[in-house]
C-alpha cells in the first residue's frame, strides 16, 4: 500500500504516531510518501519505507491509495481539499483533542492501519462540503464552514440572507456562519447551532451574537445557493478558518454544494453514531 502522509509536528504525540506508523510500514511492505520538509524528523534506520517527495506534488500523489494525517482534527480540515481534488480517501492519526474527524488513536495506529489492508474492515463516509463565490474569487471546498465575521469593532454588521432569490431576511450581528454538517459540532456549534448527523446533505446559516434573539438558525438544503449580502459594515470572509480577505457594503457572496465531497474513512467497529455522540457530549 502506498500513502502519503501529512504530519504536524507541533503536537507533541506525533512523533511517536508516526514512529508507529513507520513501523506499521516496514511490516507491511508499505510505502510511506512524505514531504521533504520532514526528512530531518523520520530516523535514518527507518527510511526504507519512507519516499521523500516535494510537498503536496500532484504527480506523486497520484500515485497513492489513500492521504493520512497526522495531527488534530485541524491537520485533517486544512487538507481536506487536497484530498478531494486528488480524488483520494482521508484518515487522520488522532495527536489532537476530541478527534471527530481523526478517527485513529495514537495506540491503535497498527491496528486500524492493519484494518485499512482489508476492505470488508473499513468504509468510506462521503462528506459534503461547502464552495463560496465573491469578487470573482473561489474557494472550491470547505469542509466545516463558511464564515463572514464584521471586521470593525464598534456596530453590527447587516448582512441579507437570499435562498436563490428569495430574500430570507437580515441578521444584525457580528456575522454569519454556514455550516456543513461535518462543521456543526465545530465553531456553529459554539454560536448556538443545532447539530446535524454528519451524513446528511444540508447546511445551517445562522448569525453570530445577533442583536434580534428571534434571529434563530436555518437549516437548507442547498439545492439553491445561498446568497449573502453586505448590507452594511465591512466584514472578513473565512472558510475553514481561513481568511480570504475583505468583502465590503454591496458585495455578493454566493455559497452552493461543492463539486465533490470528501472521501472520509471509517472502520466498521467504530459503533458510528454511538461514538459519534459520545463526541458530542464531551463537548
Amino acid at each position: 500500500m502506498k500513502i502519503y502522509v501529512i504530519p504536524n509536528y507541533y503536537k507533541r504525540e506525533t512523533v511517536h504516531s508516526m514512529e508507529r506508523l513507520l513501523k506499521w510500514a516496514e511490516d507491511t511492505d508499505s510505502v510511506i510518501m512524505i514531504a521533504e520538509e520532514h526528512k530531518g524528523r523520520i530516523p535514518p534506520d527507518k527510511d526504507k519505507a519512507v519516499r521523500f517527495i516535494e510537498k503536496n506534488s500532484r504527480k506523486d500523489i497520484s500515485n497513492c491509495q489513500l492521504i493520512v494525517t497526522v495531527g488534530g482534527d485541524g491537520t485533517l480540515i486544512r487538507n481536506a481539499e487536497l484530498a478531494t481534488e486528488m480524488d483520494l480517501p482521508l484518515i487522520g492519526v488522532n495527536t489532537g483533542t476530541l478527534g471527530f474527524l481523526a478517527r485513529i488513536e495514537p495506540g491503535e495506529v497498527r491496528k486500524k492501519m492493519n484494518k485499512l489492508l482489508h476492505e470488508d474492515e473499513h468504509h468510506i463516509e462521503n462528506r459534503m462540503g461547502l464552495s463560496a463565490s465573491w469578487n470573482g474569487k473561489e474557494k472550491r471546498f470547505a469542509i466545516n464552514d463558511i464564515v463572514l465575521q464584521k471586521e470593525t469593532r464598534g456596530g453590527l454588521a447587516s448582512i441579507e440572507v437570499c435562498i436563490g432569490d428569495e430574500a430570507i431576511g437580515r441578521y444584525r450581528s457580528d456575522g454569519v456562519i454556514v455550516t456543513t454538517p461535518t462543521g456543526s459540532t465545530a465553531y456553529a456549534y459554539a454560536a448556538g447551532g443545532p447539530v446535524m448527523h454528519p451524513a446528511m446533505d444540508i447546511a445551517c446559516v445562522l448569525p453570530i451574537c445577533p442583536q434580534n434573539r428571534m434571529n434563530i438558525p436555518l437549516v437548507v438544503d442547498l439545492d439553491k445557493p445561498v446568497k449573502l449580502i453586505i448590507r452594511q459594515g465591512t466584514m472578513r470572509l473565512l472558510a475553514d478558518g481561513v481568511d480570504y480577505g475583505t468583502v465590503r457594503k454591496g458585495e455578493k457572496i454566493y455559497i452552493t454544494k461543492a463539486d465533490k465531497k470528501l472521501k472520509l474513512v471509517n472502520f466498521d467497529d467504530d459503533w458510528g453514531i454511538i461514538r459519534w455522540q459520545e463526541k458530542v457530549g464531551r463537548l
